[in-house]
């Protein structure tokens, strides 16, 4: 299983997010991001975004951004993100 996360940037704060920072979780494969995310405690696959397209992933905090890499999440920037997203076969 290869699971990445995006750098921590700040994030538009709303009454869905209420955090500073946000970062992306993205994997190779639907249930790997699934198991990964619910590892993390990401319960509900409705926190899943853009599901069903080579975009898909989970938006994550701080804290479980630094639980994702302690866990083996691979770190990207930005644009290596963008081009494993558009690369990815659904």
């Amino acid at each position: 299983m290869t699971c990445y996360v995006d750098e921590l940037r700040e994030a538009k704060r709303s009454p869905r997010w209420p955090y500073n920072l946000v970062s992306h979780l993205a994997c190779d494969s639907t249930a790997e991001l699934d198991a990964f995310a619910e590892s993390l405690g990401l319960l509900t696959p409705n926190w899943r975004q853009k599901s069903g397209t080579p975009h898909e992933h989970y938006d994550l905090n701080k804290p479980r951004w630094k639980a994702a890499i302690a866990a083996g999440a691979k770190r990207l920037n930005a644009r290596e993100m963008s081009a494993f997203m558009s690369a990815k076969k659904v």
